[in-house]
Parts: structure tokens; sequence; C-alpha cells
């Protein structure tokens, strides 16, 4: 008689490679708002920047938000915030990070992939910004080019907290992908 174990093995000895173990799921799977906040927080502590905690939100209420952050805010430190925007996308079926930044008043939204639809998502009062790192079709990470960008971004803002965004996003550098998973994958749970 066969044992039930090695009858098992002939089963699923074929399905044994795709077993994705934990520590490749960290460099695969979506980043959870936690990561982000945590990976931004460690990597930019030291700097002249107010680095508040990200959270999901709906899009609707978006600007509201960026102005109650504003309005409590030190106008002359700018701030880096990443947002979960819910009901994003052409069906607004889709969630998707983005990097919420207040400076000398003004707010802007930093996202990592071309919205065509920006005009409409945001209210006049927000400027959109695009780094265009993330292609459309990737709907799993944004978070980690959200935290890419903040730290890019964090790093030219606290030597200069005056600089113009526009010409900051045009000079950053795009990652690479399989870099920053593997990288970022040593601070997730």
């Amino acid at each position: 008689m066969e044992s039930v174990l090695k009858r098992s093995n002939k089963c699923f000895s074929d399905t044994s490679d795709f077993i994705e173990t934990h520590e490749d799921s960290k460099r695969t799977r979506v980043m959870a708002m936690d990561d982000v906040n945590n990976i931004i927080r460690q990597k930019l502590f030291n700097h002249r920047l107010a680095i508040l905690s990200g959270f999901w939100l709906p899009l609707h209420t978006l600007s509201h938000k960026l102005e109650t952050i504003r309005d409590t805010q030190d106008p002359n430190i700018p701030a880096l915030i990443p947002l979960g925007l819910k009901e994003r996308g052409h069906f607004r079926t889709c969630d998707h990070i983005v990097l919420g930044i207040i400076q000398n008043g003004h707010m802007y939204v930093l996202d990592s992939k071309l919205n065509p639809l920006h005009n409409f998502d945001y209210s006049a009062k927000i400027k959109a910004l695009s780094t265009g790192f993330q292609d459309i079709s990737d709907r799993t990470n944004c978070g980690r080019y959200a935290v890419n960008t903040a730290i890019q971004l964090g790093q030219a803002l606290d030597h200069n907290p005056n600089s113009d965004l526009n010409q900051l996003v045009e000079t950053m550098q795009r990652p690479n992908l399989m870099k920053i998973q593997r990288e970022y994958a040593k601070y997730m749970w």
C-alpha cells in the first residue's frame, strides 16, 4: 500500500515550484499604507520636513482634507503625506497611492502614473503632477513608487524647501522596479 505522503508528492510536485514564500510576496504584493508610512519615516527621519502619516480617503474628499492639513501646518516647512485614494480610475473602481505635498501654502498631488483624468479627479485648488514612473496597467506598485518619490523629493526639499516642484519632478530618476521591490521588502511585515 502506497503511503498518503508519497501519493500527495506525486500530485503536488509539479506545483511546488509555484508556491510563493512570504519573502517573495513582500516584493510583489500591494504595499499596505502602514508599510509606506514606515519606510518614508525611516528614510526621511532627520530631514526638515513634516512627514504626516498616510491614510486612505475617497477621492471626492481629497481637496477638503488637504486644505485642513495645510491650514494646520507651518507654511515654511514642506509637508509630505502618502494618500490612498479610493474610487480612482476610469470606472472609479481602483485604489491608488499618491503623494500629497503642501509647500508654501500650495497643495499638490504627485502621482506615479500619468493620469489623463487629473483635471477631473482633482479640484482646481490642487496642482496635479506626475512622474510617469508607473505603467498604466501596473496595479501593485503605486506604494513603492510613492515611497521612492517621497525619498527623492524629501532629500531635495531638505536642501531647499522652496524648490520648484515642477522642476524637481522633471529631474527625478526613474527607479529600477526590481531594486525597490527588494529594498522595500525589508521594511514590510
